[in-house]
């Protein structure tokens, strides 16, 4: 048992505790809070005695209320802090009661960690029995009365994840999150586009992660058949290309009939643009490889680079290779 008192107390009881030395005056009974619950929840929520400590901290990092982001700000956990040993009030931690018996905190790990730094062992909080869906969506909303705000990105990353995790319609996640469809339709299909993205053939998670999310939102189209979309990522995580370029190529490429020939107007046109920006480049780069080869050749170089005859012989593999394919580029 994770509880102190696992029995529901009283409102005089409440009091009692309160006015004790063992539990300072830090949490109030919040009404907004329990208005939202009265409506989400089919049994009253109750209030109980718990340890601190005893909470399950990995579930309790799982809180949907800000999708995304770090488990805890320090910074607003000191303010938290100072503010509670100044005499400040708070609103009461909601706490989810799991069918193991744990306790999930819902709404409150700022203002949980910060009663734990200045010692406090135990607390006075809300209990409440629900499922996995509506603990998400009450973590979302209690964030947006109790402590700091949750911002309108981190709604609609809430909102995204209600669909995607707990398969709610659009329509009623935005209602929650109050955000627009619009907004999370969106994410959805850059999240999708992600997901995609990675599972591509020689593309790597670092790659992935370094496409901007505007040459994500341009190749995202479920419209496109996978062989054509992978074609389209190789040419958007090039950095060298831009992506008006990309959305050149695109918009020309799903015009042609057959998958083929979109895959091949893709392939080509990429590559004759890429030529087209480093040609101008070319003749100072393979200057510049022929005096470095020329460098490396020499003994005394190695020697003076602390380099071992193994390392060196791969070094002027690599180097001739790329002394070739500069060459290649510039007769393409």
């Amino acid at each position: 048992m994770n509880a102190i008192n696992q029995v529901p107390l009283s409102f005089d009881e409440i009091v009692r505790f309160r006015q004790s030395e063992q539990f300072p005056v830090h949490e109030v009974p919040d009404t907004k809070a329990l208005d939202i619950l009265s409506v989400y929840l089919d049994d009253d929520p109750e209030f109980i005695v718990i340890d601190l400590d005893t909470i399950d901290d990995v579930r309790s990092r799982r809180n949907d209320g800000r999708i995304g982001d770090e488990w805890l700000d320090s910074e607003r956990v000191s303010d938290y802090a100072e503010a509670m040993l100044a005499g400040d009030k708070f609103p009461t931690i909601v706490v989810r009661k799991m069918p193991d018996e744990t306790s999930v905190v819902i709404g409150g790990n700022h203002r949980r960690a910060a009663m734990q730094k200045i010692g406090r062992k135990q607390a006075i909080v809300i209990s409440v029995v629900c499922n996995d869906i509506t603990a998400s969506i009450l973590a979302g909303l209690l964030n947006k009365i109790e402590g700091a705000r949750t911002t309108r990105s981190q709604r609609i990353k809430h909102a995204a994840h209600l669909v995607a995790s707990y398969g709610l319609e659009v329509g009623a996640a935005a209602e929650q999150m109050q955000v627009s469809q619009d907004s999370i339709f969106s994410l959805l299909a850059v999240e999708r586009t992600l997901s995609r993205l990675a599972s591509c053939k020689g593309i790597s998670s670092r790659q992935v992660s370094a496409v901007g999310s505007t040459k994500v939102k341009t190749i995202s189209s479920p419209a496109i058949t996978d062989p054509v979309f992978e074609a389209l990522a190789q040419v958007a995580v090039n950095p060298l290309v831009t992506n008006d370029e990309l959305a050149d190529i695109k918009r020309t490429a799903i015009r042609l009939p057959s998958e083929a020939e979109q895959i091949a107007f893709i392939q080509q046109h990429a590559v004759g643009q890429l030529k087209r920006k480093i040609r101008p480049k070319h003749s100072d780069i393979c200057r510049y490889l022929t005096s470095l080869e020329k460098l490396l050749s020499q003994a005394s170089t190695w020697k003076q680079l602390q380099v071992d005859a193994n390392e060196a012989e791969l070094l002027k593999k690599r180097l001739k290779s790329l002394t070739v394919i500069m060459a290649k580029l510039n007769d393409g």
